[in-house]
Order: C-alpha cells, then structure tokens, then sequence
C-alpha cells in the first residue's frame, strides 16, 4: 500500500483514517484513507518527508536515549528539537509503541518549556512589585 503525506492545516486534530495528525503536523497515510478533495501541498518534497522520518528516528531507541536526545542542544544553545517536533514526538509515540515513560518524557520536556517561558513572561511583573 503506498504512502503520502498529509498535512493537517486546520487548528484542529484530525484522523485520516486510523492516523491522528495534530494541527500542523504531518504524517505519512496510506493513499486509501486520503479524502478526495486533498491534495498533496506543493512545498512538500521528498527532502521534508525524509526530515520528518529522520525525527521519528529518536524513538526506536530506548527512553533514556530519547530523554537524552530532547535535553540535547545545537551550537547556539537552542533545543535540538521544536516545539512543533514535540508535538510530532507524541503523536507518533502514541501511534507507535505507546510507551508511557517515553510519553511522559516528551510532555515533561513540553511542561518545562512552558513553565520557562512563563518565568520569562512573568519576571516584568515581579520587577514591577505587583
């Protein structure tokens, strides 16, 4: 059965057929489950396809590697991984092997950014005194 990918630009999660596809994400369907008024984006290429797998890469290893890999950073000091790619990271865990520790991991790392970006956010109100 071939294989295209689908992109989800809705701001909803959407199946197509017994794959979840999180807004703005993407995901390789069989072609039998594509609606027939879809077609395949032209900005996507066999380049963004091959990125994309290269990410689910991550969770064919053990939970320790993957806790390892999303602590990882480049040069620059940024996340190896977005914040999209997280969102990728779950979906496809849940797909796949659905481990709870790997899941846990990947919402843990989601739950610190977000708690970093609120102390960035929040830091101008303590300075204020309110």
């Amino acid at each position: 059965m071939s294989k295209v990918p689908y992109r989800n630009d809705s701001k909803d999660p959407v199946y197509v057929g017994p794959v979840l596809i999180m807004p703005g994400g993407m995901r390789d369907v069989a072609e039998t489950y594509i609606p027939r008024d879809h077609s395949v984006p032209d900005d996507i290429d066999d380049a963004g396809v091959n990125e994309a797998a290269g990410l689910l890469d991550v969770l064919g290893g053990s939970v320790n590697d993957l806790t390892d890999a999303l602590a990882g950073v480049d040069e620059d000091g940024n996340s190896l991984f977005s914040d999209e790619d997280l969102i990728h990271l779950i979906s496809a865990e849940a797909d796949g092997k659905n481990r709870s520790t790997a899941l846990e991991a990947i919402q843990a790392e989601m739950f610190d950014r977000a708690a970093g970006d609120e102390d960035e956010s929040g830091s101008d109100d303590e300075a204020s005194g309110d």
